[in-house]
Parts: structure tokens; sequence; C-alpha cells
């Protein structure tokens, strides 16, 4: 009869060690995928998917040391606790989006960034309009589709008919 366990090694000495496991990418990379990951979740109408996503690129950016794609999971992160209606916890994204600001040296522009983001996270619940627009103009900028103000007429617009738009 054979015997259950067997007392030979399970890796010859003559074999060599698999190399150490090593993660496909860094933390910044990971902020990218997880925002990805957040935006499919927007185009399917999943805030709570895309809340969770949003959570995780933050925190990857937060390892990268990178405000700028820090800030912008803030700002996701407060657009699908809107859309939850969770409106209680919409403060404590606007304090991460002003803790964001001492991190140490930041690039051009986000000190202040921060600051008016998280303004505008703070009043969201009763001023929604303008919260909204500033998270469409994140959105296209991330997506590389922003455009100047005022440049070109909106999509389906028609000759002589000034006055709608």
């Amino acid at each position: 009869m054979r015997p259950l366990i067997s007392k030979s090694p399970a890796v010859s000495p003559t074999e060599e060690p698999s190399p150490p496991l090593r993660a496909p990418f860094g933390p910044r990379e990971a902020a990218d995928l997880w925002l990805a990951v957040g935006d499919r979740a927007v185009a399917a109408d999943d805030p709570r998917a895309a809340l969770l996503a949003f959570e995780q690129a933050a925190a990857a950016a937060r390892r990268a040391g990178d405000p700028p794609r820090q800030i912008t999971a803030h700002l996701e992160r407060a657009a699908a606790l809107c859309e939850l209606g969770r409106w209680d916890d919409l403060s404590a994204v606007a304090e991460n989006l002003l803790a964001v600001r001492n991190t140490g040296p930041l690039p051009a522009g986000s000190w202040l960034q921060a600051t008016l983001f998280a303004r505008f996270v703070e009043r969201a619940e009763n001023e929604l309009g303008p919260f909204l627009l500033l998270l469409r103009s994140v959105r296209l900028a991330r997506r590389g589709e922003a455009r100047r103000m005022g440049d070109g007429a909106p999509a389906g617009r028609r000759e002589g008919r000034e006055d709608l738009w």
C-alpha cells in the first residue's frame, strides 16, 4: 500500500524556485484603473459600484502621491454619494479634499482646485446645479474631451435658433 503523505520534497533541489510575485503596476496605474472602473460603473448607472471604485482610486492616488488624481477621485465619490442620497457623508469628502492641500508640494492649481471642489461638495445638496456642472467639466477634462467655453455650438443647435441657446 502506498503512503498518503509523501516524504519527498514538493520541489526538487535541482529546480529553480519560482520568481517572487510582483504587482503588475504601481499605485498611479492602480488609481487610473480604479478611475476607469468607476467610469464604467457611472456609465452603467450603478452609484454603489462607482462609490467603491472611486474610494479605491482615492486610496491608490494617495499612495502614489498624486494630488490631481486624488482630487478627481474624491469629487467622483461626492457625485456617487449625491446619487445615493447620502448627504451626511459629503462633509467627509469635503474634509478629504481639504486634506489633500496639506500633502506637501502640489502641482500648479491643485491647492485651489481642492479648495474650490471642497466648497462645491459642501453645498452640493442645496446647490446641485453648479456641482453637476463642475463634475461634468472634470469628467470631460479627464477623458481628454475638454474644450474651451464658447467653442462650437451645443449638439443639435440649428441656425436661426439662437434664442434657445
